[in-house]
Parts: C-alpha cells; sequence; structure tokens
C-alpha cells in the first residue's frame, strides 16, 4: 500500500482543489452565477473520484468496501465527465427559443441519458471485478468506456453546433448593422477551442480504452496515455474560467466604448453577469410569424442617450441619460445630467 501522495490520484484531486478555489476567485470577480458554478462542481465531482479510486484500487481494505469507493467514484467520475457538458448547455438554454430550443434540449438529454446508461453499466461491471475476478467482465467493461466517451464527445458537438450557428447568425446581423462584432468573435473561437479540446479528449480516451486490460491502472503505454488525456480533462475547468473572465473583459472594453468619458457617469453595476447580460445586451431574438427560422441581432445597450436643444438664441442644452436594464423598471427614473453652455451665435 503505498502513500496518497505518492500516487498520481493525489496530485488529480489537488488539481480538483485547486479549481474550486479559483472558481471562487473567480465568483468574488465577477458575480455568482450558473454558468460558474458548473466548473466548480465538477472539478469537486473529479477531487472527490480521484480518492475513491486510490481507496478502491490502491490501498488494501475490505472487499465490500472497495466495491462501495469504486461504485461512488464511478458516479463522481460521471458528474465531472459529463458536467462539463452543460457549460454549453446553460448558454444555449437562454439564447435559443421554440423550436431550435426544444429539438436541442430533446437531443441533449437523449444523449445524456445514453451516457448515464452507459456508465451505470460500467459501474456494475467493475463491482463485479472486484468481488469475482474475470477478464470477460474486464472486456466488456472496456468496450462500454468505448462507447461512453465516444457520447461525450457527441454531445459537445451538439452544443457546439447550435452555439456557432447562434454566433453566426449574430454576427452576420451585426455586420450588416454595423456594429462592432469583436465579443461575438470571442464567443466563436471559445466554442470552436473548447468543442475541439473535448471532442478530442472524448476521441482519444475511447480509443486508448480499447487497448487497456486493467482497471484504472496505468500499466501499459495506452494505459499511461489515457491518464495523461484525463490529466488535461482535469484540467479544463481552468479553461472555461478563462472563457468566463474573457467574456467580462470583451464586454467591459464594449461597454465602456459606447459610454461618454465622463467619470461622474460610471454605472454602480457589474456589467458582467455570466450569460444574462451577454443575452440581453448582446443577442436579440426576432422571429418571423411565417417561418421557423430564426435570426440573431445586436441590441445595443442604452447606455448614453443624448439630446440637443439649439437655435440661433444663446442657450444650448446637453442632456445625456444613463439606464440600466438590469436594475431599473418601467417605473423608476433614468439617471441624467444636464450642461448649460453659454453659445455667442457668429454675427453675420
Amino acid at each position: 500500500m503505498g502513500l496518497y501522495f505518492e500516487q498520481c490520484w493525489a496530485i488529480l484531486s489537488t488539481i480538483g482543489l485547486a479549481n474550486i478555489l479559483y472558481g471562487l476567485t473567480i465568483v468574488s470577480i465577477t458575480k455568482f452565477s450558473t454558468v460558474i458554478l458548473i466548473p466548480i462542481v465538477v472539478s469537486a465531482a473529479g477531487a472527490i473520484a480521484n480518492g475513491l479510486c486510490h481507496y478502491a484500487f490502491y490501498a488494501e481494505y475490505p472487499l465490500t468496501n472497495t466495491a462501495v469507493a469504486s461504485g461512488f467514484a464511478d458516479f463522481f467520475w460521471l458528474i465531472q465527465e459529463v458536467g462539463i457538458s452543460f457549460y454549453s448547455y446553460a448558454i444555449l438554454i437562454k439564447l435559443l427559443s421554440h423550436r431550435s430550443r426544444l429539438v436541442f434540449i430533446i437531443s441533449f438529454w437523449t444523449i445524456v441519458a445514453a451516457i448515464v446508461v452507459l456508465r451505470l453499466f460500467i459501474m456494475i461491471g467493475r463491482i463485479k471485478i472486484i468481488l469475482s475476478p474475470d477478464t470477460e467482465f474486464q472486456r466488456s467493461v472496456n468496450y462500454l468506456h468505448v462507447g461512453y466517451f465516444s457520447l461525450i464527445a457527441l454531445l459537445e458537438c451538439l452544443s457546439a453546433f447550435f452555439l456557432l450557428r447562434e454566433f453566426a447568425s449574430a454576427r452576420r446581423a451585426s455586420i450588416d448593422a454595423s456594429l462592432s462584432t469583436s465579443l461575438l468573435q470571442h464567443l466563436m473561437r471559445g466554442t470552436e477551442t473548447r468543442v475541439a479540446s473535448l471532442a478530442l479528449i472524448g476521441v482519444s480516451r475511447a480509443i486508448t480504452y480499447v487497448f487497456c486490460p486493467s482497471l484504472p491502472q496505468a500499466l501499459t503505454t495506452a494505459g499511461q496515455i489515457d491518464r495523461f488525456i484525463y490529466t488535461m480533462e482535469c484540467m479544463f475547468p481552468i479553461m472555461i474560467y478563462i472563457d468566463i473572465l474573457a467574456c467580462k473583459i470583451k464586454f467591459t472594453d464594449r461597454d465602456n466604448m459606447e459610454m461618454p468619458q465622463v467619470e461622474s457617469f460610471r454605472s454602480d453595476h457589474a456589467i458582467w453577469d455570466g450569460i444574462e447580460d451577454m443575452n440581453h445586451h448582446v443577442l436579440k431574438r426576432h422571429h418571423s410569424r411565417g417561418t421557423t427560422a430564426e435570426q440573431s441581432l445586436i441590441q445595443k445597450p442604452p447606455h448614453a442617450a443624448s439630446s440637443y436643444s439649439t437655435g440661433h438664441g444663446v442657450l444650448k442644452t446637453v442632456e445625456i441619460t444613463i439606464g440600466d436594464d438590469r436594475t431599473s423598471g418601467p417605473d423608476s427614473p433614468a439617471r441624467s445630467m444636464s450642461f448649460h453652455m453659454s453659445h455667442r451665435p457668429n454675427s453675420e
């Protein structure tokens, strides 16, 4: 029985704990939202699963305890590996509507249900192997992993298809309206990078499990490659944190460019509110009555509106009104300030 921190599972659990602390830091920088909660939960599940894996397969405990630990490890691995895809789900559930949303929800949860069923069979197979070692069960568990990781890759590809379609439609609309597309370009690049990474992880682990002859023990070259890929998967929540912070920076830059450069007019509220701000300020849904096609348009937030009252007199009034979409209601007054400047017309 080796020491816990001499095994890689201790390092992987530590990575999960560190990711939880990073997530709490992101919450303090932005604010709490469902999108930020997803990588925190995924990291916690990974940390628990890796600790239980050491208990079940690398330590000497009674068979009953080992079997129970193995079952719970598979359960938390399921949360870790499928939970990452819910980052895209949390975005799409706010962007899609009507028929597209229904199709996506049905497809997404159908694949998730299939993944859960496969993981349950894997869990049962591993428990049987622990209680009564059998190579036939091991071969079946390996092939179940092939289908399991392939479905995870398919799930992320499904989410990416809908995300890229929405962002591309909004980008085309913003170009037609001569508006800035930097935020949408960032969102598209982030989605492409995320789906490429997760799909590569899913396909790679599906291939390596064909050649893994044992339980979670890296005894072969294929097992060591799979361990490396899984380590990258444990690091994946950091990519989500970077994506969230980058969206905040992009959105803030876009917002500041549209606001007047007057220090006393700065809003008291944070600009970034996870995906909800992006939904309110970036994408606006318009549906035609005769078709089911959807268009995404950039909605310029009403940060500054100016009205000028000029004439041939000596007084010019400049009024700048600043509204807050999230906090102001229909009856709440908008904040405004007026400047009165003397103006002497040129003599003719």
